[in-house]
């Protein structure tokens, strides 16, 4: 199960992604109840409860909010979850673009901006062309972190509009020091989420095969523990780069629906249901267990 970032309200109008606390509690709770939580790493090792259903929780982005809120659910609950982060705190940046993007989308008061030669208008809280893709669609299909710079750099005053609106929970990112306390918790395991967030299948492979590697080897420094989970970002990944993460030591690899027909079989990756607040939690019950 693919879940992403926590707020107090459940603010489905900047993003349909993050769960309110209120909420994620009461799916911890039925969980615990009536399902058997455990690792991803139990997962892939096929150690499974034949009386009950199995789950596995995961958690992309590695936001402040998990640091905040997830993990003291995790262990209350005695909930094994993985938290995948990228290392783009070991960049210049931190934040990811996608945050970046739903803020300044709804927020920002620029109602036209240009990127890699193409201009973009505001349109009902969205930034689109004249064909009606969003920069969101246009940044994923160019692949390339230097497109993402441009765009950001059309928006100096990000942190300022963040702190006016009070948002800090929907781009903050873990601390080093927050993600060496997470890894501390019995419950919490840290793995990859590449380095910029990048769409790794829009990108050369030596540069994914780069990502990839800098991850495991920024999160191994900072925890001191063999790094062995791998999400990717979007969804987004090749039967390459399965291999390339293999050899990099990556022994759990996780989409977030198959992409090839092989994937079906390949037991080095498994796919994952995406939770999200826009569907009731009945319905998305429904959906995993049907």
């Amino acid at each position: 199960m693919c879940y992403h970032g926590l707020d107090l309200i459940e603010n489905k109008r900047l993003n349909m992604r993050f769960y309110s606390v209120e909420s994620l509690e009461k799916h911890f709770y039925y969980f615990r109840k009536y399902f058997n939580p455990i690792s991803v790493g139990d997962f892939f090792n096929n150690k499974f409860d034949s009386s009950r259903f199995n789950i596995a929780i995961t958690f992309d982005d590695g936001y402040k909010n998990n640091f905040k809120y997830l993990i003291p659910l995790a262990e209350k609950y005695k909930i094994p979850v993985s938290i995948y982060i990228t290392g783009i705190n070991n960049s210049d940046y931190d934040f990811l673009w996608s945050d970046f993007a739903d803020i300044v989308s709804l927020y920002s008061s620029k109602n036209q901006i240009s990127i890699a030669g193409k201009e973009f208008f505001k349109k009902r809280n969205k930034y689109l062309d004249e064909n009606g893709m969003s920069i969101k669609g246009f940044i994923k299909l160019k692949g390339d972190f230097e497109t993402k710079k441009e765009f950001i750099n059309c928006f100096p005053d990000f942190k300022e509009m963040c702190n006016k609106y009070s948002l800090d929970d929907y781009w903050q990112l873990m601390s080093d020091e927050e993600i060496k306390n997470a890894s501390k918790s019995e419950f919490i395991t840290i793995g990859s989420h590449a380095f910029f967030h990048n769409n790794l299948d829009n990108i050369p492979i030596n540069d994914a095969v780069n990502e990839m590697r800098s991850s495991k080897n920024y999160l191994e420094g900072l925890i001191q523990k063999s790094v062995e989970e791998i999400a990717y970002p979007d969804g987004a990944y090749s039967r390459d780069i399965i291999s390339e993460a293999e050899q990099i030591g990556f022994v759990r690899q996780l989409a977030v629906a198959y992409k090839h027909h092989e994937d079906i079989n390949d037991n080095r990756i498994q796919d994952r249901f995406g939770m999200y607040p826009v569907y009731s939690n009945n319905c998305q019950i429904f959906q995993i267990v049907k």
